[in-house]
């Protein structure tokens, strides 16, 4: 449906047919139950000459902006991996971009990297190695934490044998347990 269909068709009823008592007013598409959420979106995405939606519920890193500070930090961030650093912190306030940065910086990186991004951080000790293996291929559930260490150890070896650097980013860290 065009835009201009969605936008007349959310008048009232009342509206345009010479009451000139009220004056229209326009509405939010999307609370009229004859019209769907897909109309609003041709109207945001028609004003704006956009070809898709900027906004998700995910951040999506190829619509990152890089201010001089976000620039800095994906840099960083690039090198601290190609020069094999072992930890690696990015801080900002919430909406900065950091999520952004982050995704964008390791979808940058060719096949010699294999990247794992932790975001759900409310976990234990062993529920955060489970996901780590998980991430990585391996079933996991029913190791203790001896064997969830060893494993782990034993699959970056793998990747390391076989060339490649295994990045675990941990997203949201600060909920982590000490």
């Amino acid at each position: 449906m065009p835009a201009s269909a969605c936008l007349a068709s959310a008048w009232p009823d009342w509206a345009g047919k010479g009451n000139a008592t009220r004056r229209p007013i326009p509405v939010i598409v999307g609370m009229w139950p004859r019209h769907g959420r897909a109309c609003v979106e041709t109207m945001y995405l028609e004003r704006f000459g956009l070809t898709e939606k900027p906004f998700e519920q995910t951040p999506d890193s190829r619509f990152l902006y890089l201010s001089e500070q976000h620039a800095y930090a994906l840099a960083s961030v690039k090198f601290a991996v190609s020069s094999r650093d072992p930890f690696v912190v990015i801080t900002g306030e919430v909406g900065s971009g950091k999520t952004t940065l982050l995704n964008r910086a390791l979808s940058e990186f060719d096949d010699g990297v294999v990247a794992v991004t932790l975001s759900h951080t409310r976990l234990s000790d062993i529920e955060l190695l489970q996901l780590l293996l998980v991430e990585l291929g391996v079933e996991s559930f029913r190791m203790g934490k001896a064997e969830l260490v060893t494993t782990l150890r034993r699959v970056v070896e793998e990747h390391a044998s076989q060339g490649r650097h295994v990045v675990v980013a941990i997203d949201e860290a600060q909920n982590l347990s000490a």
